[in-house]
């Protein structure tokens, strides 16, 4: 079994490596100090292809494997971790929007957020439950022509910045089998977000609570926000599961880098 990285991954370790050295560290510290968003670096990490490895090619991605995004997280931890969440929500995105939207509502979303110029969230956590898709308390109800997605979600990594969030809500009773995505636009009526007051990692924008999501006002846009059938959104679990792997390794480097 052969388990060196191929000439491709090789080489965009290197690129990698002089990306981070010159456009990350030395701004990383400023950024967490403050605050401030990279949109700079955030925009040139979008040309370089890192919002894009998990995306679809018919919009912009690269559809690559799991250990490439992997060492892309692990180097741009190199610089700044808080880089990394970028990888990783973008790649949730890619998955996410790219497997299960409708391809009108992919092909509008998903290039800006693979060329660095969007931020999609992902609105999965809640007080009280974390992250455990199976217990979520946000709901979505159906009336008519409508869906009004009411609840709150805390802790939404980059979700300060973002233009839109991947919602997960409750449509049925049956745990995870009840559970809906929605891809929501956060500057819809009824959206409220506030900064999370973080230890570290300030740059990544962290909301609490995003309250009352919103409503759903036309066909046109139920076809749109719906991203799951009403079923319950299984492939949402198994994407997560599969983004651990980017999540993991920066967090790796950090040790390897603390020796």
């Amino acid at each position: 079994m052969e388990f060196r990285f191929t000439a491709e991954q090789d080489e965009l370790i290197r690129t990698l490596r002089a990306f981070v050295r010159k456009e990350l560290a030395p701004h990383s510290q400023r950024w967490d100090k403050t605050g401030e968003f990279p949109w700079a670096a955030w925009r040139r990490m979008g040309e370089l292809g890192l919002f894009g490895l998990r995306a679809p090619a018919a919009y912009g991605g690269q559809e690559t494997d799991l250990l490439t995004v992997g060492l892309a997280a692990e180097e741009i931890a190199r610089g700044d971790f808080s880089a990394t969440y970028g990888l990783q929500l973008a790649g949730l995105a890619g998955e996410i929007i790219g497997r299960n939207a409708e391809p009108e509502v992919a092909k509008r979303w998903l290039p800006p957020v693979v060329q660095g110029e969007a931020v999609m969230a992902l609105g999965l956590t809640e007080p009280g439950v974390g992250s455990d898709a199976g217990s979520l308390a946000c709901r979505a109800e159906r009336a008519g022509r409508e869906y009004a997605i009411t609840g709150e979600k805390s802790g939404i990594s980059l979700g300060m910045v973002a233009q839109s969030a991947i919602v997960f809500a409750r449509t049925g009773a049956d745990k995870a089998r009840g559970v809906t995505a929605f891809h929501v636009p956060l500057d819809l009526p009824g959206v409220s977000r506030s900064p999370l007051r973080d230890m570290g990692s300030r740059a990544v924008g962290r909301a609490a609570p995003v309250r009352r999501i919103g409503t759903v006002e036309n066909v046109a846009a139920l076809v749109g926000f719906l991203v799951s059938d009403e079923a319950g959104f299984l492939t949402g679990q198994t994407v997560v599961l599969d983004g651990g792997l980017s999540i993991v390794s920066p967090m790796t480097r950090l040790e390897r880098d603390r020796r």
